[in-house]
């Protein structure tokens, strides 16, 4: 008798824990458990991230981009002319 209600004990949390697993699937499907946990994660790490890269900027700073107004073929012919 003990083996059987060790094995009942077993067999009901495993269904408790099926239970609540499936009943998260089914509000994924109509999309909102699931899909709050994602954002929340997701959340999380980009503000990880936002720290790492504002502390990995504030060491090194790079040079802003020029920005040219020469078409593609006439910074060609400008390229062309200063390296030969």
């Amino acid at each position: 008798m003990f083996s059987i209600d060790v094995i009942d004990e077993i067999l009901e949390e495993d269904f408790d824990a099926l239970l609540n697993e499936s009943s998260e699937i089914l509000h994924s499907i109509e999309g909102a458990i699931l899909e709050v946990k994602f954002f929340a994660e997701f959340d999380e790490f980009m503000a990880m991230t936002a720290d790492e890269n504002s502390e990995s900027e504030s060491d090194t700073e790079e040079p802003p981009f020029e920005k040219s107004s020469l078409t593609p073929i006439t910074r060609s012919k400008h390229l062309l002319k200063n390296h030969l």
